[in-house]
């Protein structure tokens, strides 16, 4: 009875302890803004530097790392200003300007040029290929940097290379945990203030003044919880007897439904802007977040990891910003990094997953894979499948470990997948019956017609895959969307396979790979994640 006593108590403490004891914002690397697909820019700034885990669209004039901020090397000896995983397109004219001797980073360079100048030695441009390389010093749009950078140096090392898809998986994992602890400030209706009792009000009382005060407890983190709905009903936002956010007083305001939400601007009033490191805009669910009306700054990170983000008012944001996508046509980007420790909520969190995975076999049957690292009081999981990733029907159940502070691995082979895209949702089943779900993965299966050129893994994270073929001497060649085609190596396996490997990191998206044997020419869709 003792040792199984102890046993729990380990649990327990594991289970508060990973519940997120630090800065929730650490695994940004102190990027300024972030985002895991497209980055489009048409006017204004940002004070720090930006990672972009998808492609760089250039719509107009835009500076970059006006301030000395930032830290992320990836292996070089200035400072990143701009990081770009995959592309940059040139869609209208304009300058990026990129200051304070920051460097670039490119995974993919299709469609631009690097100009060091005539003798090398002059400041560094990148701007769309033409046939007119005469051009290219004074070529529109841009990028422009302020000091020399070494061309070879400006392409990503695969070595460096920022793991944005992990980043974003631990910010949405940190997401959730904040979002799973309760409302704990008061709040107050300004204009009955005159009583601190018959003031106080709850979310749902928000005045048609949009005036609330909010009552902050002294070196503790402070949640209020509301909808999107009734965060644009708040207009100005005071905090009562003058208890203001700081590093032990963070203020985490939770934003647990709306999946669409089309933002009024908060003005928070009575702080500076150096204050805004200590406020936290939480979107755990939302998928679209626009900022188009009311001027007033947000001061706060905004961590929206699954949204895609438009801001076109002129006001700033005060803090870090992370999307999944960014469209900015307004206003500046502090740097005013979150800078204190946040304890998120693990309650409906009895399972620890690390790894949900789905690849198809040889046969195009699906080996489904996951660990866990924690587990409490855990029954059994269920799998479900799916063609459109709406509606699922359940195909295993695995029973749990239960109790487990260490790595548990599971797997199961769905044999029977339906032909083109499957979508696998995992739930985890307590004991007492409640369900939490826990990751959702897709993979493409072959039709029996297609599977003489099956690719596996498809999707993959772009490392490299294997073909099936009919010879050896088949030609396999990858081309992008735009029909450019990618660098690869081939080599001949046993079986009839054929393994492809980039010769470059690969940006997000579909490709197509060209097959070409005794019989014919064959094409194949190939997604990278």
């Amino acid at each position: 009875m003792k040792q199984t006593f102890t046993f729990f108590i380990v649990i327990l403490f594991l289970s508060c302890f990973s519940a997120l004891a630090q800065n929730p914002l650490a695994p940004a690397n102190g990027f300024n803004v972030l985002v895991r697909k497209d980055l489009t820019i048409s006017s204004n700034e940002t004070d720090g530097p930006i990672a972009v885990g998808g492609n760089l669209i250039i719509e107009g004039g835009y500076q970059v790392n006006i301030h000395d901020k930032g830290t992320f090397t990836s292996g070089e000896s200035k400072v990143i200003g701009l990081y770009i995983n995959g592309r940059v397109y040139y869609s209208k004219g304009g300058t990026v300007k990129i200051g304070n001797n920051r460097y670039i980073k490119i995974g993919d360079l299709t469609g631009s040029v690097v100009n060091n100048g005539q003798h090398g030695t002059e400041t560094t441009r990148i701007v769309k290929e033409t046939s007119d390389p005469g051009t290219e010093r004074s070529r529109n749009p841009s990028i422009e940097l302020a000091l020399n950078q070494p061309i070879a140096s400006v392409r990503i090392n695969p070595n460096d290379k920022l793991d944005i898809e992990s980043i974003f998986q631990q910010l949405q994992d940190n997401s959730t945990l904040i979002a799973n602890c309760e409302s704990s400030v008061g709040i107050y209706d300004t204009d009955k203030s005159g009583n601190a009792n018959k003031g106080k009000i709850t979310s749902q009382e928000i005045p048609a003044s949009g005036r609330i005060e909010i009552k902050l407890e002294a070196n503790k983190v402070n949640f209020l919880n509301l909808t999107g709905d009734q965060l644009n009903k708040i207009n100005t936002l005071v905090f009562k007897d003058n208890v203001k956010p700081n590093q032990t007083t963070p203020f985490v305001i939770n934003i647990l439904e709306g999946e669409s939400i089309n933002w009024k601007a908060i003005d928070i009033s009575g702080i500076g802007d150096q204050d805004a490191q200590y406020i936290l805009f939480n979107f755990p669910v939302t998928k679209s977040l626009s900022l188009t009306s009311r001027n007033n700054t947000i001061r706060g990170t905004i961590l929206a990891p699954n949204a895609d983000f438009n801001k076109s008012i002129a006001s700033n944001i005060d803090g870090q910003i992370v999307a999944l996508s960014y469209n900015q046509s307004g206003g500046e980007n502090h740097y005013q990094i979150f800078s204190a420790e946040v304890r998120g909520c693990s309650k409906s969190l009895p399972v620890e997953l690390t790894t949900f995975k789905a690849q198809p076999n040889d046969q195009q049957q699906t080996q489904l894979t996951w660990t866990t690292a924690r587990e409490l009081n855990s029954s059994h999981f269920t799998v479900q499948r799916s063609s459109d990733g709406k509606n699922f029907e359940t195909i295993r159940t695995v029973a749990a470990q239960g109790q487990s502070s260490g790595t548990v691995h599971y797997s199961i082979l769905d044999a029977n997948p339906a032909y083109g895209v499957n979508y696998y949702q995992l739930t985890q089943v307590d004991l007492d019956g409640t369900s939490h779900r826990l990751r959702m993965v897709s993979v493409i299966v072959d039709s029996p017609e297609n599977r003489l050129h099956a690719v596996f893994p498809n999707p993959s994270r772009g490392e490299s895959f294997a073909v099936r073929v009919q010879d050896a001497d088949t030609q396999v060649k990858m081309m992008s969307s735009q029909g450019i085609e990618v660098s690869v190596s081939t080599q001949a396996l046993e079986n009839r396979t054929v393994r492809v490997t980039p010769n470059h990191p690969l940006q997000t998206g579909t490709y197509l790979l060209r097959i070409q044997d005794r019989t014919g020419v064959y094409t194949k869709k190939v997604m990278i994640l």
